[in-house]
């Protein structure tokens, strides 16, 4: 046997192990969701709970987690964050990859970096800092990650007070911005003030509430309240079809949970919805609640699945106690499309908390966003662009203003500079030309005496 031959084939077959073994670690993470939500699933109804112990289970669940919540009174918390979503080879010419490099479709991006959270409960104001410091390219037949440019991973300030919403982004020039012409042609970085209800929403998806952490489509409490009040209702109507009804959509169970390095018991609420539009007999969504008695009721999971049974989206929680309040030490989302397949994800990893310490108010205004004097504030509420200066809002130039034009050479204008400093030329020469003759003069009646 050829020993060269023999030593090629193992080098090739070691490559091959070690492609096999280079799978991302959020596939990995994606598969011990399903692990975990498969398991929970599993688990034997609650038979013996009455609807009156399901309202009842639902309010004590409601009363712990918002105790828990309320000891917040300031939190600052920096957490470790990647972001991965499938991409085709269009959105990537998108981005500035017009060769974008072979292999089947989709590629997976991913955008790591930093998020830093700020919580002020009396000011019900928030702020997420969010540095990307890395951008990566996946896919299968890559043996190696394929790093792109870091401009092209969005970092981001975001300001959510009370009643505004701001974000800068520091890599963003103005660019032309067609809806404001006193805009157009300028460059430097821009902060953008929008409609608070948009911060949710955004094309891009950097706008993190931190408060988010505790809630699901709201905050956990409310979601059991509201489940509550709907079977309350129901109780209330001695209605026998609406209580047959309630309980058809509302099943709980109790469940061995793998939470972390530990096993919880979880109490899951299942809960049958159906999509906005449709008839009594339309579609349903399944959502699958899994709210741990040993985290004072936090979420630990959520998965939603479509009418076919199959999930749309998977959210985990893990949790550290600090200072006696649960804080999320691990969250993770995933939404996943019809075949089953990851379209976007997001984790984030808990690097540092502190609670209940002092912060200042500027973190949360427009002031704290790092303008520097002369760069713009582009204000979608009010629809007018302002000059940030020493500290303040000021020049605002409506949307619709035209364009600014440059200062027009006024023929008029020059024409009478012009006429002043030919007079003022031709009087110098005049006073020059009669202090000159007199000199003249008096030289020449000495040479006569």
């Amino acid at each position: 046997m050829n020993p060269k031959a023999t030593q090629h084939s193992l080098i090739k077959a070691m490559l091959d192990v070690i492609v096999v073994l280079q799978v991302n670690t959020f596939v990995v993470f994606l598969a011990l969701c399903f692990a975990v939500a498969r398991a929970s699933w599993g688990a034997e109804e609650l038979s013996d709970l009455t609807l009156e112990g399901k309202v009842e289970l639902l309010g004590r669940m409601a009363d712990l987690a918002e105790q828990n919540y309320r000891k917040i009174n300031t939190w600052e918390l920096i957490y470790d964050i990647v972001d991965e979503a499938g991409w085709s080879g269009e959105q990537l010419k998108g981005i500035g990859l017009d060769t974008p490099p072979p292999g089947a479709e989709p590629w997976r991006r991913r955008d790591s970096g930093t998020v830093r959270l700020l919580y002020d409960c009396e000011r019900n104001a928030v702020r997420a800092e969010v540095t990307r410091n890395k951008a990566t390219l996946f896919q299968d037949a890559l043996r190696t990650p394929l790093d792109i440019p870091l401009s092209l991973a969005v970092s981001q300030t975001t300001l959510i007070g009370k009643d505004d919403f701001y974000y800068l982004e520091p890599t963003l020039d103005y660019a032309d911005f067609p809806e404001v012409p006193a805009m157009q042609g300028r460059a430097g970085r821009v902060a953008f003030r929008e409609p608070k209800e948009t911060s949710r929403r955004l094309r891009n998806a950097n706008a993190i509430d931190p408060r988010d952490l505790f809630a699901y489509t709201r905050p956990f409490w409310e979601e059991f309240r509201m489940a509550a009040r709907m079977l309350n209702q129901a109780l209330e109507s001695n209605d026998a079809a609406m209580v047959g009804e309630m309980g058809r959509l509302f099943r709980f169970y109790e469940v061995n949970y793998p939470h972390g390095n530990e096993t919880v018991k979880v109490i899951l609420v299942e809960l049958r919805v159906r999509r906005p539009g449709t008839s009594a007999e339309g579609p349903v969504r399944t959502i699958r609640i899994r709210a741990s008695p040993s985290h004072d009721y936090n979420f630990v999971g959520v998965n939603v699945s479509d009418e076919s049974g199959k999930d749309v989206e998977i959210v985990n929680w893990q949790y550290m106690n600090h200072q006696g309040v649960w804080i999320p030490s691990h969250w993770s989302r995933v939404l996943l499309n019809s075949e089953g397949t990851p379209t976007h994800g997001r984790v984030l990893k808990l690097k540092e908390c502190r609670l209940n310490a002092p912060i200042d108010r500027l973190k949360f205004t427009v002031q704290g966003l790092g303008l520097k004097d002369g760069e713009r504030v582009l204000d979608r509420v009010d629809r007018v662009c302002y000059i940030y200066n020493e500290g303040e809002l000021t020049s605002p130039v409506s949307f619709d203003s035209p364009v600014p034009s440059k200062p027009e050479s006024s023929s008029g204008g020059i024409d009478r500079r012009l006429i002043w400093l030919n007079l003022g030329g031709l009087a110098l020469v005049l006073v020059l030309t009669v202090l000159r003759r007199r000199r003249n003069t008096a030289v020449n009646d000495g040479v006569s005496q």
